[in-house]
């Protein structure tokens, strides 16, 4: 889901890896493997400043709201790690 999202955004916006990687300030391999699946649980900063860069929304990736992302999250957690935090808290 993350990798169709992103790739939508690089259409819609005619965005090149490249470009997406000068905006985001995410190495452009990096970029690469997440928008090629290669990557299969990105960090959530990285995801977070890719879809920034394309002016998209962290929250049509998953259905959280801005308080659950920030309150679940700590650095270095991915979206899976959101996911099961929000699945057994019940928000």
């Amino acid at each position: 889901m993350i990798t169709t999202y992103l790739n939508t955004l690089k259409s819609k916006g005619n965005f090149t890896i490249e470009t997406i990687s000068n905006l985001s300030g995410i190495p452009e391999a990096t970029v690469k493997n997440i928008f090629s699946g290669k990557t299969e649980d990105p960090r959530f900063e990285t995801v977070s400043a890719i879809v920034k860069a394309m002016g998209g929304s962290l929250d049509a990736i998953y259905d959280i709201t801005k308080k659950e992302a920030i309150e679940c999250l700590k650095p270095g957690e991915t979206f899976k790690s959101v996911r099961v935090i929000t699945a057994i808290e019940g928000k």
